[in-house]
């Protein structure tokens, strides 16, 4: 009703695009994935106007990416993958383009590596593991470049220890078994470094406890059995 009365009003209407974006992620939690790709939709409507209107607003374009990985979401939800995979895409090119104008920027370039990391994911599902672990490899690097700047930041050497567990799947489905087992032993060794840093947080306990798992699952498959029961 506001932006009817005044459809000029860029608050109003970046609040309107909002609103559609929250209808959207509660469809999704209900299970109703048309009509959150609908809202969706919807939401990307109006920020693609927005950055029409200005394409040098930074937080617009970057409104425009969230809209991007949210229709993604959805459409990897009802199974429709080369879409899902198109909305990756251009959500990643807007968060390329973000990082080209400031690459100093550690929450854009955090941005960029999870935007590789949800079109790795949607190339595994669609069978390219080629793209995959291509995908994958630029999240580890972009996350390797942000844990050298700031080691001491948990959260992202949690990334990382992700973004390694990522591409050792996509190398077991690959048969690289060697190039798995390497990146599982990174996903256990950041794993490690994280419980030792905090023995109480369950979470990266849990992660631990998969990390060991994965590089057994690897050992099994390179025949190396008592180094597989030793993992599990």
């Amino acid at each position: 009703r506001l932006v009817a009365l005044d459809p000029a009003n860029t608050g109003w209407l970046r609040e309107l695009a909002v609103a559609h974006s929250q209808l959207g992620d509660v469809r999704m939690a209900q299970g109703q994935l048309d009509a959150a790709a609908q809202a969706f939709t919807e939401y990307h409507a109006i920020l693609a106007r927005l950055v029409a209107l200005d394409p040098a607003n930074t937080g617009w374009l970057r409104d425009l990416a969230v809209a991007h990985n949210k229709l993604g979401d959805v459409r990897m939800a009802q199974g429709q993958l080369d879409a899902a995979a198109q909305a990756f895409s251009e959500g990643m090119d807007i968060r390329t383009r973000l990082v080209t104008l400031d690459p100093a920027n550690t929450s854009w370039l955090r941005d960029l590596a999870v935007a590789h990391s949800w079109l790795g994911s949607v190339h595994m599902a669609q069978g390219q593991l080629d793209a995959a672990a291509q995908a994958f490899s630029e999240s580890m690097a972009i996350f390797t470049r942000l844990v050298a700047l700031d080691p001491a930041n948990t959260g992202w050497l949690r990334d990382l220890a992700v973004a390694h567990s990522k591409l050792g799947d996509v190398r077991m489905a690959q048969g690289q078994l060697d190039a798995a087992a390497q990146a599982f032993s990174e996903d256990l060794a950041i794993s490690t470094r994280l419980v030792a840093l905090d023995p109480a947080n369950t979470g990266w306990l849990r992660d631990l406890a998969v990390a060991h798992s994965k590089l057994g699952d690897v050992r099994m498959a390179q025949g190396q059995l008592d180094a597989a029961a030793q993992a599990f």
